[in-house]
């Protein structure tokens, strides 16, 4: 790579699932296609193969605190915008933050980024501040439209915000203070001092969409370029679940008992657990892509993220959703409210849900008739690509 190249810094800090790795992955291959030099800092490494299978260094980026206490679904409380999804990760106590502003300035000093690209990479957003260009992108969920000076909180949350804004925005201008940096005027200045925010699809599960004002990006249907479909005579149920739910002996039991031909990936999957699967339910050891989980599966049983969801709206795949967070809720009400699949809770789960979600998907044929015919509507998503239009920003706002 010639010196002159391009630099550009890709970070997320949290999110539990491979989903923000493959929109970083996707915009990282068209970054290197444009001639750039790629960098990315994950707050979970191991799951940076697909970017190392690119030539991308994966090195370790900030870990909140929240996220040493527990990998996934750990928050101190029930968060109702961006600024308490913050405050619980521990982006707001400034013995944190200004130690992980230094560890990203020590980061710019080293690789020399000409841009920073943000997924969920808060710490980096603010460190970039005054210094670098940088670009948030990605789920919407944690890219809110801003209202007067603050961030809009979810549709349909309570007033108030479960950390009081004013108490979020002292806890993080005190971090600043810390690390020597300029204060926020306002938590909206976070996003407005961006260069750019570019949240995606689809509309129907942004949690922002009543204050949200400008379209989002196109649905992220990753390695998906040609309209597909699912297939009727397919063989297999896909179950794409996190790796926390090990935690849980009854689910894992119930995840065992399934009847019906299945594939599961799991991240962090112990060879305790893996080695108890039958014959006819096969471990992937890696993340499938998405065109195989189409081509072979009769159903897909997931936890509801956006880029799962939109890929079996857009394909007429029929799902089984295990809702845990506030988006998932939306994708699960869609799916339900159009006949499209089944959807629990996490909170309520029971023992059998799992099994009983995933056999019958497999056997009801009509889920996958309403599934395929439905897909229609979503038609539209093929063909775009929102990782593309984010590398050509990243590369608009390097220096000549």
């Amino acid at each position: 790579m010639a010196k002159d190249a391009p630099r550009v810094l890709l970070v997320c800090e949290f999110g539990a699932g491979i989903s923000h790795v493959r929109r970083m992955t996707e915009v990282a291959a068209h970054l290197q296609a444009l001639g750039a030099e790629c960098l990315a800092a994950l707050n979970d490494p191991e799951l940076g193969a697909p970017l190392r299978h690119l030539g991308v260094p994966v090195i370790q980026s900030v870990v909140w605190p929240a996220r040493r206490r527990q990998p996934v679904a750990w928050k101190e409380r029930q968060p109702r915008g961006l600024g308490d999804v913050l405050a619980n990760l521990g982006v707001t106590r400034p013995e944190v933050l200004a130690p992980a502003i230094g560890h990203y300035d020590a980061l710019f000093s080293l690789f020399r980024p000409d841009v920073v690209l943000s997924e969920n990479g808060f710490g980096a957003l603010l460190a970039a501040r005054g210094q670098l260009p940088a670009i948030a992108f990605g789920t919407p969920n944690c890219l809110p439209p801003t209202k007067g000076d603050d961030l809009a909180p979810y549709d349909g949350a309570a007033h108030s915000p479960s950390w009081p804004t004013e108490q979020v925005l002292s806890g993080i201008n005190a971090g600043l203070s810390a690390a020597d940096r300029p204060l926020l005027a306002n938590m909206a200045a976070l996003l407005d001092e961006a260069s750019a925010v570019m949240p995606f699809g689809p509309p129907e599960l942004d949690l922002f969409a009543s204050n949200r004002r400008a379209p989002l990006l196109s649905p992220h249907l990753s390695g998906i370029s040609a309209p597909m479909q699912a297939r009727a005579d397919a063989p297999e149920v896909f179950i794409y679940l996190h790796g926390f739910l090990q935690q849980r002996a009854a689910v894992m039991e119930s995840l065992l008992s399934i009847a019906c031909p299945s594939r599961v990936f799991m991240p962090g999957l112990t060879e305790e657990w893996r080695a108890r699967f039958p014959s006819h339910i096969r471990v992937a050891t890696e993340p499938v892509p998405p065109a195989r989980i189409v081509a072979q599966s009769r159903a897909v049983l997931h936890h509801g993220g956006r880029q799962m969801t939109a890929l079996c709206l857009a394909t007429g795949l029929p799902q089984a959703i295990l809702a845990k967070e506030s988006d998932n809720v939306l994708a699960a009400r869609l799916v339900t409210r159009r006949g499209l699949g089944v959807a629990c809770l996490l909170r309520d789960l029971t023992q059998d849900w799992l099994a009983q979600a995933a056999d019958q998907l497999h056997t009801d044929a009509a889920f996958g008739v309403r599934a395929r015919n439905a897909a229609h509507d979503f038609a539209g998503w093929f063909g775009q690509d929102p990782t593309l239009a984010v590398a050509r920003a990243a590369l608009a706002q390097c220096r000549p």
